[in-house]
């Protein structure tokens, strides 16, 4: 411990006081550092206050036994909420989010308490993430007052779990699939099937619990996470990691959410929110979508899991006519009539067992769910072969004629808005499909 002079007048004074800041977070053994300011105490004779979060003291039973012999009196700081949030709010340029804000107060306080959150520093981000948000949403959705509540909800419960380290942005993507996990876990957990030991890593560590995590934010998960979040978890994450707000997957994920369900809604998109119809209605959406899943009109590959997915789920639940085992048989053959009819999308990507348009996969549990996704894993892979001698050339093609365009294909983080939807081949060897004599002569020509 330094030696630290007090100045003669300092110590002369009949008001003289000492203020200890951030004790929590001093590496020093805490009963030397008590040992410490109690001798100002009593030999100095100062007033002392110490300021401290008790909560993060590593040394918590030490600390407990000392402090009744040297603390006097011991207050606890109160944020004041509403005080901090209208401060704040003058920073806000936009005035419908300021609006808003203060529209919506006592929910963002309620979350604030869920969350067990005192950290007014969060709030300020909070705020100011959130008018980046909106501004970049597509107009219709900046109407939806439900919409905007459930996108401020998510993005407090995201930036608080961020914020204390429960939570990594770059974990935010496979939040459905591990707590689809988790549930499963905890209920054969309930019926005795599995111990503890079935929830740790290789490594002998316990896996991180995403139900632990977000089982106090229960009107988020019951409205949210089981009807479908928008944004979805995939821009969640790009947006806490990396910064970016994709304002194309707003745009692309917003029909197909539950605030814009009407007569233009896609059928495959109503049958996802089968619980929001009647039996009758029920009938005639499921009717529909499976003559065009059997007239092969969906080509799209996220779309065909999805189907696939509440077929399995309807099956289990006894309500649809066909076995899981058949209904894995008829995906498989519907995946090899698009390869047979070169109408197979080897652009398509998605969360894998996670979600697709902003829609968890139904059923993406059963084991026949997930032969499916295998299945069309490896009839991509094999299309993808097969064309990249075509690819390789289309590309060579581009370097020639716009070599920006080349570039935001083959460079990670590299993008325009022009160019933010094409192929992307920085994670795949394509160049190696080209004679190295064609590719140097166009890079010849390209840097001339």
């Amino acid at each position: 411990m330094p030696e630290i002079e007090i100045p003669q007048k300092f110590e002369d004074s009949n008001y003289s006081l000492l203020i200890f800041d951030d004790l929590e977070r001093c590496n020093l053994n805490i009963k030397n550092i008590l040992g410490y300011i109690n001798s100002f105490v009593e030999s100095s004779r100062l007033k002392v206050v110490l300021i401290a979060n008790e909560e993060e003291i590593i040394e918590k039973e030490i600390y407990s036994k000392n402090k009744e012999k040297l603390i006097g009196k011991t207050f606890e700081i109160v944020p004041d909420f509403i005080g901090t949030l209208e401060e704040i709010l003058k920073q806000v340029h936009n005035q419908s989010v300021s609006d808003f804000f203060s529209d919506n107060r006592d929910l963002i306080q309620a979350l604030y308490e869920q969350a067990e959150c005192k950290n007014l520093r969060i709030l300020n981000q909070i705020i100011l993430d959130f008018e980046r948000i909106f501004e970049k949403l597509p107009q219709k959705a900046r109407s939806k007052e439900e919409l905007l509540k459930d996108i401020l909800e998510v993005l407090i419960m995201f930036s608080i779990e961020i914020s204390y380290g429960k939570l990594q942005s770059k974990d935010i993507s496979q939040i459905p699939e591990k707590l689809s996990k988790e549930l499963a876990n905890a209920s054969l957990k309930g019926m005795g099937l599995i111990n503890h030991k079935d929830n740790k890593e290789n490594n002998g560590k316990e896996e991180k619990s995403f139900l632990q995590i977000f089982e106090k934010y229960t009107k988020i998960y019951d409205s949210i996470f089981l009807n479908g979040l928008y944004p979805d978890f995939s821009w969640w994450e790009q947006f806490f990691d990396k910064g970016v707000i994709d304002e194309e997957s707003l745009e692309k994920l917003m029909p197909n959410s539950k605030y814009f369900q009407d007569e233009n809604t896609p059928d495959w998109v109503k049958l996802w929110h089968y619980n929001k119809h009647t039996d009758e209605e029920f009938k005639e959406i499921l009717n529909k979508n499976y003559s065009k899943y059997i007239d092969r009109e969906f080509k799209d590959i996220g779309i065909i899991k999805h189907i696939t997915g509440l077929f399995l789920q309807f099956s289990d639940a006894g309500i649809y006519q066909k076995s899981k085992v058949d209904i894995l048989n008829e995906a498989k053959k519907y995946i090899d009539y698009l390869k047979s009819k070169d109408e197979l999308d080897t652009k398509y990507s998605d969360n894998s067992l996670g979600d697709y348009m902003g829609l968890g996969f139904q059923a993406k549990d059963s084991q026949e769910f997930k032969d499916f996704d295998e299945y069309i894993k490896d009839s991509l892979q094999e299309v993808r072969l097969k064309n990249m001698p075509n690819e390789a050339q289309k590309i060579l093609d581009i370097m020639n004629s716009d070599i920006s365009k080349f570039r935001s294909m083959i460079c990670i983080g590299y993008s325009t808005n022009s160019y933010k939807s094409e192929d992307k081949y920085y994670d795949i060897p394509i160049l190696k499909y080209l004679e190295p004599k064609d590719f140097f002569f166009s890079s010849f020509n390209v840097i001339k």
